[in-house]
């Protein structure tokens, strides 16, 4: 990775609307399309606020498609500093909405994922 671990860092963060983590690989369109939208619907509930300090970890889960924080940062972790290049995806509240239709049974089980285990965080 040619980045110093403080300049990664940086880039995960949640201000003015937007949200960014940083990933060693590039998730499929549909990925990123629902990562951002079960985020910013999460983010309009108030106990997801009270159950998540930090928002970036949310949308890691999302990104990763685990449900615990802790195993989602040491795979993201571990596999970033296997690779020469990291990914930073950004998410924005205010931002063009595209469809994207599902491709494969893969993208189906990833999406399917990440809706269950959001509905489990706001019960």
């Amino acid at each position: 990775m040619n980045s110093s671990v403080n300049d990664v860092k940086s880039l995960v963060k949640y201000e003015n609307d937007c949200v960014s983590q940083i990933l060693p690989y590039l998730p499929s369109d549909i990925e990123l399309e629902q990562a951002c939208e079960v985020f910013m619907y999460l983010l309009s509930k108030d106990e997801i606020k009270k159950r998540f300090k930090s928002l970036p970890l949310l949308f890691l889960l999302l990104l990763t498609h685990d449900r615990n924080i802790n195993e989602a940062i040491s795979k993201v972790k571990s596999e970033n500093e296997k690779v020469e290049v990291v990914y930073q995806i950004i998410c924005c509240k205010d931002r063009e909405n595209k469809e994207f239709k599902i491709r494969s049974r893969e993208d189906r089980i990833k999406l399917s994922i990440n809706a269950i285990h959001s509905m489990e965080w706001l019960s």
